[in-house]
């Protein structure tokens, strides 16, 4: 089993962008640089509004948005994003983006 060194973890997602609008949140991103042995096999979005992180989502390596469309109204969310390689090897979390569900976004 490799040691999880910064050049076996793939590197985070970059850029990542959320909006709200038409009553959904749409959260972007872009592909890492690459720079690890392993390839990005999916990307897990994680949310919350205080507390504890909640997984979101899983999407696949070939995705860069998702769509929620059952956020609440009124509330502001906190999200991060991790990249996946085989193993279950994770990034480090993203930089976090909130977003109001009013439509202002917050860069944190």
């Amino acid at each position: 089993m490799l040691p999880l060194t910064d050049d076996v973890r793939p590197l985070a997602p970059v850029d990542i962008t959320v909006t709200w609008e038409r009553a959904a949140v749409h959260i972007s991103w872009r592909r890492p640089a690459s720079h690890s042995s392993r390839p990005v096999h999916r990307y897990d979005i994680q949310y919350r509004t205080v507390g504890h992180w909640v997984p979101l989502a899983s999407v696949t390596a070939n995705t860069t948005s998702y769509d929620w469309t059952t956020a609440s109204r009124g509330a502001t969310y906190q999200f991060r994003l991790f990249s996946v390689a085989d193993a279950e090897l994770r990034s480090e979390p993203s930089s976090s983006v909130s977003v109001q569900t009013t439509g202002q976004i917050i860069v944190m």
